[in-house]
């Protein structure tokens, strides 16, 4: 019974994403897990409890990259298996089977365990999962919000503020006990007003940013989602059809545009070639036009980046590397790596220089593809100074799948947390243009061929998560440190 209650909370967990319209069900998805938490003494079983959670949670989100493993990248079932079972099954397993192991050992009926430590230990564990180079932090609970209100408050606490919320409330809902009605009262007072405030307070931010930045000009935006697949992307045969389409696109478009955008790794034959293109585009827009594209570069020593280049007028203002590489498709895991595809480099070298690139008029900070699931790698950016973020991507490797729709929705967040408007280009969708209260103004669906268009405002003021960071972490450490204090104590 308990085991299947793991199994039901990972797959309520999983449809709890926007992606599926049935966001609200975050609310009551950690349920089942909680009570089989609660209701069992043994050590042994919450830890199996936690792997069924964990590896059921993990199978589910590692669909898309199964399919792209095995179909884009050509790789067997059984090795594809393997490499998931390695590098995503089994780390996700273990550490929610961890966190069911300290759950157990913390665990009081009390009201004030419910509305601390189990929120508290969660972000820990979300945050480790962002620090830590293991994981990819693709499974934090307040992504599922970001299409209601109660994303908002996300600029004071960033997304694990969110997700301490759910967790919270969900904790409460388990330790509901009939018998026990003046408790029972108290844990749904409590939960009410937390979803009140959390809402409350997004209409408050609606309210406020309405006619906000109305003394700003504002920039006007095109990207171009040129919609090629992975073959087409990477086949060097066909890349002077793939530029034509871009440039065609660009120059029909382009004619007032303050920003143009082009997606991840557009530019990627040689440098010489990449330098031609980025000529060919500047020679038509406007001198103040900023031209934005991703590609690929080499140094001296011959090593491959995965790049954004920055231009305006005939100048070569700035080349952005990516920091932080996918495993196993971009950089080694434990040796492995995919290989190349078609004319790809095998793998990249991270980048070591400034995310931000501070100009005269606008700053831009900027993010490659899944760089922009981590909340404190885009808070790094606006420290520098970004008063704009950019993001191009490539999710042609997930045809099909919800993958795209996903890392949408993590750019919005990002955008909530930070209070400023975001622009990204994918090559296959989704591309779009997102406002500081996450919503998408403009937006280009996957497998479309289209010239987006919108206008931004350059955002000079930070939120409070963008000026103290992640806060509420610091805080479910240290209640978490209180606890452990209190249990040693109590030992002796």
């Amino acid at each position: 019974m308990h085991y299947a209650a793991a199994l039901l909370s990972s797959i309520l967990f999983y449809f709890s994403s926007p992606a599926f319209s049935t966001q609200y069900i975050v609310f009551i998805s950690l349920i089942p897990f909680f009570l089989s938490l609660n209701r069992s003494k043994s050590y042994k079983k919450v830890f199996i409890y936690g792997l069924i959670f964990g590896a059921s949670l993990a199978a589910l989100n590692c669909m898309p990259l199964y399919g792209a493993m095995t179909l884009s990248y050509g790789k067997g079932r059984i090795f594809s298996f393997l490499i998931l079972l390695i590098t995503v099954l089994t780390p996700l397993s273990l550490i929610y089977g961890l966190f069911s192991l300290i759950y157990k050992f913390f665990h009081k009926s009390k009201f004030g365990f419910h509305i601390l430590i189990p929120p508290s230990m969660w972000i820990i564990f979300d945050y480790f999962m962002e620090h830590s180079g293991i994981f990819i932090p693709w499974t934090f609970p307040g992504y599922s919000l970001v299409n209601t209100l109660m994303i908002q408050p996300a600029d004071i606490t960033g997304i694990y503020g969110i997700s301490f919320m759910i967790v919270l409330i969900n904790s409460l809902a388990a330790s509901v006990s009939p018998s026990q009605r003046t408790d029972t009262l108290k844990k749904a007072v409590l939960a009410a007003v937390i979803t009140v405030s959390a809402t409350s307070y997004g209409l408050y931010r609606f309210a406020q940013t309405r006619g906000q930045y109305s003394d700003q000009k504002p920039i006007k935006v095109i990207i171009v989602q040129g919609n090629f697949t992975t073959e087409e992307r990477w086949n060097s045969s066909s890349s002077a059809l793939r530029y034509m389409k871009y440039i065609e696109l660009t120059k029909n478009n382009a004619h007032d545009a303050g920003i143009v955008l082009w997606p991840e790794t557009v530019l990627n034959s040689s440098d010489r070639i990449n330098y031609e293109v980025i000529r060919d585009v500047t020679s038509f827009l406007s001198p103040s036009t900023f031209f934005i594209a991703g590609g690929t570069r080499k140094n001296r020593e011959g090593k491959s980046y995965n790049s954004i280049f920055l231009s305006r007028g005939s100048n070569l203002l700035h080349f952005y590397d990516k920091h932080i590489l996918f495993p196993y498709s971009e950089s080694s895991y434990a040796g492995l790596t995919a290989g190349s595809f078609f004319d790809s480099p095998e793998f990249f070298q991270s980048g070591k220089g400034r995310s931000c690139w501070n100009g005269e008029d606008l700053n831009f900070g900027f993010s490659i593809c899944f760089e922009s699931v981590y909340p404190s790698y885009i808070r790094k950016s606006v420290k520098e100074g970004a008063t704009l973020l950019i993001n191009t991507a490539n999710d042609s490797w997930f045809p099909g799948e919800i993958e795209p729709r996903l890392h949408l929705y993590r750019n919005m967040a990002r955008a909530v947390e930070q209070r400023k408007y975001l622009i990204r280009a994918s090559n296959t969708g989704i591309s779009a243009i997102i406002t500081p209260l996450g919503q998408t103004i403009a937006i280009a669906d996957e497998g479309e061929r289209a010239v987006l268009k919108g206008s931004v405002l350059s955002v000079t003021g930070k939120s409070f998560y963008g000026l103290t960071g992640d806060l509420i972490v610091i805080i479910g450490t240290v209640i978490m440190v209180f606890a452990a204090l209190r249990a040693v104590l109590q030992w002796e």
